[in-house]
């Protein structure tokens, strides 16, 4: 049955979208990107407090030596760099 659904969208969709022009396509396209967006930036602000604690011991645990910190790519030589994808580097 939510086969049945999926397809019948899909067709309405397709019918749809081949007979509009191209900016109401693009302003339902737009409309959904923001209603998409909208989630995602709730959830960093709601998550903004367990990031930063997280982040600062990670931080802490850099400056006790608990763990090192890792070297980005560009500070590594070209050939230390490519050698780290060979198996048992």
């Amino acid at each position: 049955m939510f086969l049945v659904h999926l397809i019948l969208i899909f067709c309405l969709c397709f019918a749809l979208g081949s007979s509009i022009q191209l900016n109401g396509l693009m302003d339902i396209s737009d409309a959904l990107v923001f209603l998409i967006c909208v989630p995602n930036v709730l959830g960093l602000f709601m998550l903004a407090h367990l990031v930063k604690s997280e982040l600062n011991a990670y931080w802490e645990k850099i400056r006790t030596g608990e763990i090192s910190p890792v070297v980005p790519a560009n500070n590594l030589s070209k050939k230390r760099r490519f050698n780290c994808f060979k198996a048992g580097s």
